[in-house]
């Protein structure tokens, strides 16, 4: 092998390197770092002797004109144009539509569940979220809420004002219960400028780890549901393509995981959605355009400032809302998880930078 020159980016060696591939010279080419600039640097090498002059002078002209047509890779023309009669196309399981397929099944799953428990319960525990569904798969389910779906069972109410209309020892009860201290998060003790010592993590801590999760799966809303399902189709498949099931998977299990915890710190556990691990996967996406740009992640760039611009507009109102809260301006919260997209983008940036995520060669 002899040494032909070196270039200062990757995708540069991998074009000229490709390019002598089509001019039927065998090359291949190697990272190294300059011991005084300590600046990556890619060696070019070719394996046979008598190619070694020609490559260099070609390198030459690679290095004056990089941009020009002859130096882009062109695919090989076929020696026998073959009529064949193409195949059917395969229904192809992905783990993207997998994902997709439970988020929707869930959802339609709840919206059934809801008419039961109005009918059984009454509309103020649909309101409250006492539905078995989501007692089973949100993040957590404390002591309290375990007590008022207990109550609100034997004692159906449609609305807060039938409250008042109870018994007094059904009042008295009622009161008990809602004494009872539960974790509501960092923001609303703030609100309420009042610490309140309450046991975190309740169901996970007794051995119900999944909720670490199964928050991702779960919807509030026909229209939350399908802006999170259209942009999970479109960026899961770009990344399924290119790193595969596995890691697509643990990629989704991760961020999804860290996004919630810190979304329970913040608001407490009456939160769902797949939005967090969305907004990961777009940071995924932003960053791997810049580690190694030929793995040909096709997200426009004006995509990616459109989500950036739309977790920042509602950062910004909710750090409004939030202030005029604090001062009692208003009283009127707004439930959006932005933590778990701040974290999530965060999380899937940082992802995007490891060689473990890097395109599959396969």
């Amino acid at each position: 092998m002899r040494l032909v020159g070196n270039l200062d980016h990757e995708m540069a060696a991998f074009q000229f390197s490709s390019f002598l591939s089509q001019k039927g010279i065998r090359s291949s080419y190697e990272p190294f770092v300059d011991p005084v600039s300590k600046k990556k640097h890619f060696h070019i090498w070719v394996q046979e002797e008598e190619d070694l002059e020609q490559a260099i002078e070609l390198l030459n002209n690679f290095h004056q004109e990089p941009e020009k047509t002859e130096f882009k890779p062109t695919p090989s023309k076929p020696v026998w144009k073959l009529k064949i009669k193409p195949a059917p196309p395969k229904l192809t399981l992905t783990l993207t539509n997998i994902l997709i397929a439970i988020c929707l099944y869930l959802f339609i799953w709840c919206v059934g569940q809801n008419f039961t428990v109005a009918k059984e319960k009454g509309a103020f525990a649909v309101q409250h979220g006492y539905i078995p569904l989501l007692e089973q798969l949100m993040f957590d389910f404390p002591v309290r809420d375990q007590k008022m779906d207990q109550f609100l069972t034997l004692h159906p109410i449609q609305a807060p004002e039938e409250l008042n209309q109870l018994p007094a020892e059904e009042k008295v009860e009622w009161m008990q219960i809602t004494s009872i201290p539960m974790w509501q998060g960092i923001e609303p003790m703030l609100l309420k400028r009042h610490v309140v010592e309450a046991p975190l993590f309740e169901k996970i801590s007794q051995g119900e780890y999944w909720r670490l999760l199964t928050p991702i799966f779960l919807h509030g809303g026909l229209l939350h549901i399908l802006f999170n399902m259209a942009w999970l189709f479109l960026l899961g498949r770009q990344m399924e393509e290119r790193i595969g099931k596995l890691r697509l998977l643990g990629f989704v299990v991760l961020v999804g995981i860290i996004a919630n915890i810190a979304q329970y710190f913040v608001s407490g556990y009456e939160f769902l959605g797949f939005s967090g691990v969305i907004v990961g996967m777009a940071g995924f996406i932003w960053s791997r355009q810049r580690v190694a740009p030929w793995e040909g992640y096709p997200l426009p760039l004006a995509t990616e400032i459109f989500i950036a611009v739309f977790v920042l507009a509602i950062l910004v109102l909710s750090m409004v809302i939030f202030t005029l809260e604090f001062f009692s301006v208003i009283q009127n919260t707004l439930y959006i998880g932005n933590t778990a997209h701040i974290v999530g983008g965060v999380c899937g940036i940082l992802l995007g930078r490891l060689h473990f995520f890097g395109r599959s060669r396969k």
